[in-house]
This record gives C-alpha cells, sequence and structure tokens, in this order.
C-alpha cells in the first residue's frame, strides 16, 4: 500500500520526508461540550475492558475530556484508521489517512438524493476528491462515541 504520510515505517530511506497536507472543515455546527453525557452502558464498570497494557478505568481516575457533540442525521458514517486503498478505490477512502499517526478519520455524508449519494460513490474511484461535495465532511479524531 501506499503512504501520503511519508512517515519512517513507510518511506524508505533516502527520500526526503514532508508533510504538506492542510485540512479544513465547517465546524460551525459543533457545539462543544465540558462532559459528555454518560449513556446506559457506560454506567457498567464491569463492562469496560482492561488489559496488561491498558490502565484500568475507574470513576476516580478517569479524566474528563473535553468532547464536541455534533447533532445531524447522516446517510454515511466512516470511521476510518488508514487509507483503504484498494482496486475500486485507487486512492483510498480517506486519501491522508494512517494507521501510525495516531488519529482516525471521521467521514459523515449527510443526507441527500440517491444520485448526489451515487455521484460520491463514483468518484471513490477515480482521482477526483471524494471529499470535496459539499454534502461531505471528514474530521481528524483520537476519540469517537455514536449513539
Amino acid at each position: 500500500t501506499r503512504c501520503y504520510r511519508g512517515c519512517p515505517s513507510c518511506t524508505p530511506d533516502g527520500i526526503e520526508k514532508c508533510d504538506n497536507q492542510v485540512l479544513a472543515f465547517d465546524d460551525s455546527h459543533i457545539q462543544e461540550i465540558n462532559k459528555r453525557r454518560k449513556s446506559a452502558s457506560s454506567n457498567n464498570n464491569n463492562n469496560r475492558v482492561s488489559s496488561g497494557s491498558r490502565r484500568s478505568f475507574s470513576k476516580q481516575n478517569e479524566v474528563e475530556k473535553n468532547w464536541k457533540t455534533l447533532y445531524h442525521n447522516y446517510l454515511q458514517v466512516a470511521v476510518l484508521t488508514n487509507a483503504n486503498l484498494w482496486s475500486f478505490a485507487p486512492q483510498g477512502l480517506s486519501k491522508f489517512g494512517h494507521i501510525g499517526d495516531g488519529l482516525l478519520d471521521l467521514v459523515l455524508i449527510e443526507t441527500v438524493n440517491r444520485k448526489e449519494f451515487l455521484r460520491y460513490i463514483k468518484r471513490n474511484g477515480n482521482s477526483k476528491n471524494q471529499h470535496e461535495l459539499p454534502f461531505t465532511n471528514i474530521i481528524k479524531v483520537k476519540e469517537i462515541e455514536i449513539e
């Protein structure tokens, strides 16, 4: 697979490494909150996963994060860890996604008619950027919770 990020694990020695990616998105519909809502499933500590490599969670040492909440109906929501290159999408579903950067790409497709959605699907298979369409959003995130 091809790496657009130029990380040391994907780039052979001797090739100049540069990252000229600029990512901008419209965040006017994002509401910033100080404390996330606790869902019914997260109140039960027995459901939490712990392993030797992860710190165990408890209510005393859990650090509250500054979550942003999106309230919208979407036709498609995709969470991608890497570019997802394949024969149908030679540039990948998330062109600058990389497994080594510690981020996820949250791809949001707003509710549109069938013709516009097919236009988005067809752009995955050619050299045009499918995220330039007005109803698509891509957001880099570290964590995500979908309800």
